[in-house]
């Protein structure tokens, strides 16, 4: 019994030797290894205004990120405008709209009071413009945001007129243009005016001749789409043209596209002045006349000297407020244009009105009358200075809206006079400043 344990023991043993070791996997390459999840970190304050938040969970959620949400106050900003300025330079984008709901929501104008909300995060800005019927999606792989409706609100896309064609109401050509005016207005929808007006036309041109009447045809077509377009256009910038007796052509208005002025980039060189940056940039723009603010406070900060390259291809405004964004010396910058003077103006009272003009005048005293008719004020020349008229070089000027008060100071500061001012009666007196 022990001698056959033992056998089986023994082959139990040389079996086991022949059986290969098991491989040893290589360890894999220290250089390459997996970033442990980023965890929320709370702020820091280290002052009573100022805020630190460490780079973090807080910092990845880029929607989560504080900014200014400050916008450039535009005539006719849509809702889109205002959310692509918010997120230029975030990295995120806005996506192509789903619904119909959200692209009627982008061309909706941006109320003026979200273009200075102030201090709060991407995301709660976004929400803000998106109003209370929307809901922000954000995606974090395409880093896309967009809006849908919340449930209980709809938007319906507006359905067809039945009856009625763009192609039907387009002037018609001398090819289609046929002698019976009946069979020509069977194919447009009209209102009952309309018709009769057109029933009368047509039984009048009945003892005319076959020429005659194809051009009476043609002309009262014309007249009927001019008039069917205003009624379905309800009063639009076409006016209904009247055919005359005596057969003269039936003029049409033309209506033009505005072109989109081209973008270009806007740069201020480190080392360089935001004045001259902001000079350079009103000419490039084609500009011709060019103000500054007479502000001390202002024009010391304008030069100061730009630390860094700062870059903006877009407009001149958005230009403008995105560097107003990035300087916080700069936050009152505001760009004021004047087309009808070719005349831009920059200057520190932002969601103010101001006055801006070219004062004009061969002498000092002709620059003064002006200037004051401008600001609607009376001008005292009795009792003023009569003596010493000096020559006068036009400029562009910028002021608070009626400030008549820092225009005189603007305009007798290089002569030794000065402005007197009685509020009741509006009028100016300018006397000599050290009077013998």
């Amino acid at each position: 019994m022990q001698t056959r344990w033992l056998m089986c023991s023994l082959a139990g043993v040389l079996v086991g030797c022949q059986t290969p070791p098991e491989p040893v996997s290589a360890p894999p390459p220290l250089n390459v290894r997996i970033a442990p999840d980023l965890s929320a970190q709370s702020a820091v304050y280290t002052s009573r205004y100022v805020t630190e938040r460490p780079a973090g969970a807080n910092m990845a959620d880029i929607l989560g990120v504080p900014v200014e949400a400050r916008l450039p106050v535009m005539s006719k900003m849509s809702v889109k405008d205002g959310m692509e300025f918010l997120l230029s330079g975030s990295g995120v984008s806005l996506r192509t709209p789903t619904s119909y709901a959200e692209s009627e929501l982008y061309a909706q104008p941006l109320p003026l009071g979200q273009t200075d909300m102030g201090h709060m995060s991407l995301r709660q800005a976004l929400q803000v413009m998106g109003g209370q019927a929307f809901v922000l999606e954000e995606d974090v792989v395409r880093r896309e945001v967009g809006f849908r409706l919340k449930y209980g609100y709809v938007w319906q896309a507006p359905k067809a007129v039945k009856g009625w064609s763009a192609s039907a109401h387009r002037s018609p050509t001398p090819q289609s243009a046929k002698p019976s005016t009946e069979s020509s207005a069977s194919a447009i929808v009209m209102a009952p005016q309309l018709r009769q007006s057109l029933t009368a036309q047509s039984s009048s041109n009945v003892a005319s001749s076959s020429s005659t009447a194809a051009k009476a045809a043609t002309s009262s077509q014309q007249t009927m789409l001019a008039q069917s377009d205003d009624l379905f256009g309800g009063g639009a910038s076409t006016q209904p043209s009247r055919a005359k007796a005596s057969g003269s052509k039936v003029s049409t208005a033309t209506r033009t596209t505005p072109v989109k002025k081209a973008q270009m980039a806007y740069r201020v060189h480190a080392g360089e002045s935001y004045r001259n940056a902001l000079t350079r940039w009103a000419y490039k723009d084609g500009n011709r006349h060019l103000a500054f603010a007479q502000d001390e406070a202002f024009l010391d900060t304008l030069e100061e000297k730009a630390a860094q390259d700062f870059v903006k291809t877009d407009s001149l405004a958005r230009a403008v407020a995105a560097l107003s964004a990035s300087q916080a010396s700069l936050s009152s910058l505001t760009l004021y244009p004047k087309p009808s003077l070719n005349l831009v103006a920059f200057h520190p009272w932002r969601g103010e009105r101001v006055t801006t003009l070219m004062v004009t005048g061969k002498t000092l005293q002709a620059a003064v009358k002006s200037t004051t008719e401008h600001y609607d004020w009376h001008w005292d020349t009795d009792a003023s200075w009569t003596v010493d008229d000096y020559p006068f070089s036009a400029y562009p000027l910028v002021t608070r809206e009626g400030d008549i008060s820092a225009a005189m100071n603007t305009l007798l500061g290089p002569y030794p006079l000065k402005a007197q001012r009685l509020d009741a009666t509006k009028t100016l007196y300018i006397k000599e400043a050290t009077p013998l």
